[in-house]
């Protein structure tokens, strides 16, 4: 965990850098996706608990991607570079597309692929180089539906909803599928993205001599799958009751990035991380000795785990937390036992014994019912501060 959580000063990315790197990330995958990205209005808010991101933009006349498309490739690519970064804060990502149309909509060649301008042709000019264009588009249309159909057939897949359009310098081509089979969610195994490559290069084959020159782009997607699974999200948290939202968590190697990316281990140590940076003032202002008390005070929500957390969190030397963790921790023990021992030994004087595991088990109650409160307050405060920074923002 110390190397997932600490990093020197100089490894850590500040607000500004932050933005640039996001701006970066976006502008590298702004022409794969065909559209246009505002950045002038694009927002960030950097908060300890989790990175926001409001990002507006545009379609093209060759956009593809429908606003969940685009949501889902800008988040992965975002946490792609938080992974190489070490930035393990949940991202919380919004897309508001500022067009009125899109065309990402249409289901076949729009006549805005097959010709511009038309209308300023003299009535004079030969129309044989347009009309033959024309048939070439059709003829491109149709064998492209037909492989499309073989495709779906081949790995057993429900079409629903294929979208083909073209123009003079590319062919663009969006397949949204189901598997067939039953219990799919369990069995079916192939990612989306493997299913994208094996449609494109079915397409490359199929549709060679129509492609001539062109480039070929394709976007492929289970109707099923979930933005957390297009995104390859290390780990997804979702917002509850009025508090709603999805942030996602960059995926990391090793056994600490395992242990994040459980729900039930992510869930405790992403609260144990709240709550040390709530404290994270106490200790700025008392530094190692405060550590220490922290650790040593026998009540929840402090201990060796919160403490050496709270110190990585408030940027102190390993080895400094490592001491303060031991002092403290040994001071706890030392207190908790002989706590103990006065409590079973006053027990045994009024003959009480067996109110020793209702204590134990009022104790375990308490420790669980302190973790899920900190759990809660967390994601409350997670989500509801984005829904307000992103309120008043059209999807």
């Amino acid at each position: 965990m110390h190397r997932l959580y600490h990093r020197d000063a100089d490894d850590l990315l500040s607000k500004a850098q932050t933005k640039r790197l996001i701006e970066r990330t976006i502008a590298s995958i702004e022409g794969e996706l065909r559209c246009k990205v505002d950045f002038d209005q694009m927002r960030l808010q950097d908060r300890p608990i989790s990175i926001d991101v409001i990002v507006p933009y545009k379609t093209t006349g060759k956009t593809i991607a429908s606003p969940i498309d685009v949501r889902a490739e800008i988040t992965k690519e975002l946490l792609e570079e938080f992974a190489v970064f070490g930035e393990m804060r949940p991202l919380q990502l919004k897309v508001v597309c500022t067009d009125s149309t899109t065309s990402a909509d249409l289901t076949s060649l729009g006549p805005e692929f097959f010709y511009s301008g038309s209308s300023q042709v003299p009535l004079t000019e030969d129309y044989a180089p347009f009309f033959s264009n024309v048939s070439a588009f059709g003829r491109l249309d149709t064998a492209t539906h037909e492989s499309l159909a073989r495709w779906f057939r081949k790995h057993d897949l429900v079409d629903f909803g294929s979208a083909v359009m073209a123009d003079e310098d590319a062919v663009f081509i969006r397949a949204i599928y189901h598997p067939v089979q039953r219990f799919a969610y369990f069995l079916f195994k192939p990612t989306y993205k493997d299913l994208q490559d094996d449609l494109e290069e079915h397409l490359r084959s199929d549709l060679a001599q129509h492609l001539a020159d062109r480039s070929l782009v394709v976007s492929a997607r289970n109707e099923k799958s979930t933005l957390a699974d297009r995104a390859v999200a290390g780990r997804v948290e979702q917002g509850v009751n009025e508090f709603t939202g999805e942030a996602m968590v960059a995926k990391r190697g090793g056994i600490a990035g395992a242990l994040l990316q459980n729900p039930f281990m992510g869930d405790i140590l992403s609260s144990v991380e709240y709550v040390a940076h709530k404290n994270q003032d106490r200790i700025d202002k008392y530094g190692y000795w405060g550590l220490i008390v922290f650790v040593w005070i026998p009540f929840m929500a402090s201990g060796v785990l919160v403490g050496a957390m709270l110190g990585l969190v408030a940027r102190m030397p390993f080895e400094r937390v490592l001491a303060a963790c031991m002092i403290g921790g040994t001071a706890a023990s030392l207190t908790w036992a002989y706590t103990a021992r006065g409590i079973i030994e006053f027990m045994e004087r009024y003959h009480a014994e067996a109110i020793i595991p209702v204590i134990l088990l009022i104790a375990v109650a308490f420790t669980w019912l302190k973790i899920r409160d900190n759990r809660i307050r967390r994601r409350e405060e997670l989500f509801r501060d984005s829904m307000a920074f992103f309120s008043g923002v059209s999807d």
